[in-house]
């Protein structure tokens, strides 16, 4: 089982601190890849209480398609702004 801080709904981090926390989450996805079986079910509950079951696939997928979610509201709201959006594609910073 994964026994770590949890985040608030909303939290608000230090600037400062993003790339840390950045790190640490990179570090963690790492390590729920190479010690868990993407076929394993696991039972959590979400910020309201309610308690659900999916694979842990399955959740690395959601944590993946969500911040693809996020990542077109923040250039939406740049491009709003008038400033020109940034390139998003994982791809794009592999090359």
């Amino acid at each position: 089982m994964l026994n770590e801080k949890s985040f608030e709904v909303w939290q608000i981090s230090p600037f400062e601190n993003l790339n840390g926390i950045n790190q640490q989450n990179f570090n963690k996805s790492l390590e729920i890849v190479q010690k868990f079986d993407p076929d394993q079910k696991i039972e959590y509950q979400n910020s309201r209480g309610t308690k659900f079951e999916n694979t842990v696939f399955e959740m690395l997928f959601q944590a993946i398609n969500h911040s693809t979610y996020h990542r077109g509201q923040i250039n939406s709201l740049l491009k709003q702004s008038g400033i020109t959006p940034i390139l998003t594609d994982y791809i794009f910073y592999k090359r």
